[in-house]
């Protein structure tokens, strides 16, 4: 599911963070797991879909995070 890797992805972030100073992230599980519940409660199929396209936005934003954590801590 799209949730658990935004809230791996989340996790390893943190993890991330107690090694690199300075390490900035935007914690997106929030909004994420709201999405997730929205989805599974929902029956219409476009509003479905729309926040299935939201959800996946959420999570291209926190796979672009942890790629830019990663390269700052390779650096």
């Amino acid at each position: 599911m799209v949730w658990d890797c935004i809230k791996e992805s989340h996790r390893l972030l943190s993890q991330l963070a107690e090694e690199v100073k300075d390490l900035d992230y935007r914690d997106y599980t929030k909004d994420a797991k709201r999405t997730f519940f929205k989805i599974n409660i929902t029956r219409n199929g476009d509003k479905r879909i729309d926040l299935f396209n939201k959800q996946l936005i959420t999570f291209t934003k926190c796979i672009n995070q942890v790629a830019n954590a990663v390269k700052k801590a390779m650096l």
